[in-house]
């Protein structure tokens, strides 16, 4: 297959300040410190609590940290749990989905009693000097300066869109070469006996061990909770060797890189509004 005289459009992203900003905004949020507070919770508070089922003895859970607002538990408990108060035990009444992991209570209402050990506020993080992201701020989450951790948080922007565009510029790469992009791949990847080696996969490895330090903050002054990455890059290398999911993902990528290498390529600039209205 010629595809030496085939010109396709590739994109590169565009990331502005505002973007980076929304990032650090939402990745300080995330490991937002709480303290102790008297009185009914808000939403925004934190609830340290337990919970249990006097119907259904698998569904007990002790010490459970939850956000009024955040809509991570079941549907409703959020608005039931709304002004409870530290020693209070209330009982709520939750309708699960259809697919619930037990069997029992899957598309069923039940009533749990939730027991509040605590209640908690937000505190308050003051990330920004002025107009400036502080280079204390940058610390905190294990990068030397501010310059440094800006730089990290757009690359981390630009990743987490890369398979878009890869598979984009493949999309246009196929359709002008009139084949199907599936088959395609995997009967290239099966013929030109492309394989997932042991530097590919210490490279994911890698990957995802700094993806977990970069979305952990460390510990200073009390500020931001300290949550150390739970595997070593030698662990998470174990853990992925074996897993057929991820060594097809790296073949396929190795084969889509060998054919954007052959064409003629024509850059342009996308944002990711753009890109996130197309998927719309």
């Amino acid at each position: 297959m010629d595809i030496s005289k085939i010109e396709i459009e590739v994109e590169e992203l565009s990331v502005t300040t505002a973007e980076i900003d929304d990032e650090i905004d939402r990745m300080a949020d995330a490991f937002r410190p709480y303290k102790p507070k008297e009185g009914c919770c808000r939403r925004g508070d934190r609830l340290v609590m337990d919970y249990r089922a006097a119907e259904f003895p698998d569904l007990v859970a002790t010490d459970i940290k939850f956000v009024d607002g955040s809509n991570t538990m079941w549907p409703g408990m959020d608005e039931q749990l709304e002004g409870i108060q530290a020693g209070e035990t209330r009982r709520v009444k939750i309708l699960f989905q259809p697919d619930f992991a037990i069997p029992e209570i899957a598309g069923r209402e039940i009533e749990i009693d939730v027991t509040v050990r605590a209640v908690e506020a937000p505190a308050k993080i003051n990330v920004r000097k002025g107009c400036k992201w502080s280079d204390d701020l940058a610390r905190r989450f294990g990068w030397k300066n501010a310059t440094e951790f800006r730089a990290k948080v757009r690359d981390r922007i630009v990743e987490r869109y890369k398979p878009v565009l890869e598979g984009r510029a493949v999309q246009r790469l196929f359709k002008a070469a009139k084949i199907d992009c599936e088959a395609t791949l995997d009967r290239l990847c099966d013929a030109e006996k492309v394989e997932a080696t042991e530097a590919d996969l210490t490279s994911v490895a890698r990957q995802f061990w700094e993806e977990q330090w970069t979305e952990n903050p460390t510990r200073q002054d009390g500020e931001l909770a300290e949550m150390p990455p739970p595997e070593t890059p030698e662990q998470i290398l174990a853990r992925i060797r074996g897993d057929e999911r991820i060594c097809q993902h790296i073949r396929r990528k190795k084969t889509v890189d060998r054919l954007l290498a052959k064409v003629k390529k024509r850059k342009c600039k996308v944002r990711r509004k753009d890109l996130e209205a197309d998927d719309a």
